[in-house]
């Protein structure tokens, strides 16, 4: 027998001595007639001393449930110093007991059709005792929502990785294949320092074709590596994505003889209006490369790559190999 409610047939009166409550307001009814499969809320009035319900609803059903709804603030709250009272602790009991046995049986919404009118939010469908007047006003998964759930029906409108790193993996430049979730790469294999020229070139090491997992809306990249010269260096760097030039992204490194490693980065992102000084697109599908060109101010003052001076007190340039790396966010 269910400890939550109790239906009867045919009657509107329904005795509720065996259905222990807190109190009268935590009982509610339901009827339906036999040839109909929906439930509809019934006006319920209960007389303690009889612990009879009465059903006020203007016509007879062919079946009555009425139902405990336990509330679910706190209605004791035990204070220091304070006598406690069988009272008290009865009830402290019995409304933690009460609520568990009306989740476990659920008796309005899954032996009715009928919602819990309290769980709600919005506009209560026809089928279910509203108003609406037509199905587009509640949300049907199947014909309403597609990808993302809108504000509209009670989602955020966002997508679930917004704000989350997708994916993100930093590598040797050594010519050995990493897999992530977007594919494999294999960054070039650098094996010696690389004297900067008077021309834009490209940097060995820094090239990568990368195609971002789906939902990214961020693409970091990042390449490192070390910077030298003989006196005083200058070194001019640019970034470029898709064979298109990043000029926002432009800088200058000046050091004397040895700057240690260093770091060029951006943010590419994805989504509305593109903007090729920025490195922004409006969509990215497929492999677009990014890479990093150099050059130096002229010969003197010079400027190289990929090793290290002074290293133990050597004059000689030690090799230091580059890293590249991508962060893809949602």
């Amino acid at each position: 027998m269910p400890n939550s409610y109790i239906e009867v047939t045919g009657a509107n009166t329904v005795s509720v001595a065996s259905l222990n409550y807190i109190s009268a307001t935590d009982l509610k009814a339901i009827g339906k007639d036999d040839a109909d499969a929906t439930w509809t809320t019934l006006v319920i009035s209960v007389n303690d001393e009889t612990k009879v319900a009465t059903v006020t609803s203007g016509s007879t059903y062919d079946k009555v449930r009425v139902y405990r709804d336990t509330a679910i603030t706190q209605l004791v709250d035990f204070q220091s110093g304070v006598r406690l009272t069988e009272t008290d602790l009865d009830t402290a009991y019995q409304q933690g007991l009460f609520a568990a046995q009306e989740v476990k049986e659920n008796a309005i919404e899954q032996n009715a059709s009928t919602p819990n009118v309290s769980s709600v939010s919005g506009i209560l469908p026809i089928a279910h005792g509203g108003t609406a007047s037509t199905s587009t006003t509640y949300c049907s998964l199947t014909a309403n929502v597609s990808g993302i759930l809108p504000v509209t029906f009670g989602g955020t409108g966002i997508n679930g990785d917004s704000g989350q790193v997708l994916e993100e993996f930093l590598l040797p430049c050594d010519g050995i294949a990493y897999t992530s979730r977007s594919g494999a790469y294999t960054p070039a294999a650098v094996t010696a320092a690389a004297a900067l020229t008077d021309t834009h070139a490209d940097v060995v090491g820094s090239s990568i074709s990368y195609t971002p997992p789906a939902g990214t809306q961020i693409v970091i990249y990042k390449f490192i590596t070390s910077l030298f010269s003989s006196s005083i260096g200058v070194a001019h760097f640019a970034l470029w994505l898709d064979g298109v030039e990043v000029t926002d992204a432009r800088t200058t490194i000046e050091f004397t003889d040895d700057a240690g490693r260093r770091t060029i980065e951006w943010a590419l992102p994805i989504g509305g209006v593109a903007n090729a000084a920025t490195g922004r697109l409006a969509s990215w599908s497929g492999a677009k490369i990014i890479k990093v060109q150099a050059r130096r101010t002229s010969s003197d003052p010079d400027a190289s790559l990929h090793a290290t001076t002074s290293w133990d007190g050597s004059a000689s340039a030690e090799f230091s190999r580059p890293l590249i790396g991508i962060k893809a966010i949602g």
